[in-house]
């Protein structure tokens, strides 16, 4: 949440004008437009009443509790800046502002400060310590957190992170994409985790790797995870059959040869053999309900 100085205004209709300080070099004042209209015009003065910064909104719809400014240091320069609300934001009821930064003894409007607050659901949060400004973005699929830096007063993406939760295709699935930028360069890498019910499944003695069976579609699927449910691998990726023979499922996966039996993972690649033994007290599922996939051959 944004910290900063906010003040709570309480004005009807027949108030014709009302002055705040804001602090020892300027004030705001609000007053009705004219008697025609529902809108108001805020105004911000220097010590010597040189106007600053005018806007004329329409008066918002809780009239007697809105928050019509904002005082806080966006760019991390050690003087407090203005958001000046404009009115009502397109999502979750919010506000919308714009942004003025103090420079050299005036307030400038900053159009992509305004725009990176008005555009996001989720109020921004500002962090001092590190300078940065966080945002989230949320919608039924996925979350976006991004982090920016204020460099020669210009709005700087640093750092973005892409939580896809809910993917049609691959509904066991969900994916993190973490996106670096680093003076101009950009290296982002992915990791999968699982998510969803277990059809069968079983850890491997180590207790540090997990077998995974899961059902999405009458379409059987393997993975491979770790403890913390972070996807190693997992077949197929789009299409790939199975085949079972006495208790044993077999696939191919890039010329690697898999056969899994109840409780242990054999895989041949490369002219060797592995073999990994699994828990038994760990095993969850019947093995039985793994043969009737569209995707799965029984041989015996």
């Amino acid at each position: 949440m944004i910290k900063a100085t906010i003040i709570l205004l309480f004005l009807s209709c027949s108030v014709a004008g009302q002055v705040i300080p804001i602090s020892d070099h300027y004030h705001l004042e609000i007053k009705k437009s004219n008697d025609l209209t529902d809108y108001i015009d805020i105004t911000v003065y220097s010590k010597d009443q040189s106007p600053l910064i005018h806007e004329s909104i329409e008066k918002p719809p809780s009239f007697d509790t809105n928050h019509l400014f904002i005082y806080q240091d966006y760019n991390f320069d050690g003087h407090k800046d203005l958001a000046i609300y404009t009115g009502p934001s397109n999502c979750n009821e919010g506000n919308s502002y714009n942004i003025y930064l103090w420079q050299e003894d005036k307030f400038n409007y900053h159009d992509a400060l305004s725009d990176l607050i008005n555009q996001h659901c989720e109020p921004i949060e500002i962090d001092t310590q590190r300078q940065r400004l966080k945002t989230k973005l949320l919608s039924n699929c996925c979350s976006l957190e991004s982090e920016f830096a204020i460099v020669d007063n210009k709005l700087v993406e640093m750092a973005s992170v892409m939580h896809y939760y809910n993917n049609i295709e691959t509904p066991f699935l969900y994916t993190v994409t973490t996106t670096k930028y680093n003076k101009g360069k950009k290296s982002e890498t992915e990791e999968r985790y699982f998510q969803g019910d277990k059809l069968y499944s079983f850890s491997l003695a180590n207790n540090k790797k997990q077998v995974v069976f899961v059902d999405y579609d009458s379409t059987l699927y393997y993975a491979f995870l770790t403890n913390d449910e972070h996807i190693e691998m997992y077949y197929p990726r789009n299409q790939g059959d199975f085949t079972i023979k006495n208790k044993v499922i077999t696939f191919k996966n890039d010329n690697v040869i898999y056969e899994i039996s109840p409780s242990r993972v054999l895989v041949k690649m490369n002219g060797h053999v592995y073999i990994m033994a699994g828990d038994k007290t760990t095993v969850q599922g019947n093995w039985e309900d793994l043969r009737n996939f569209k995707n799965v051959h029984i041989l015996d």
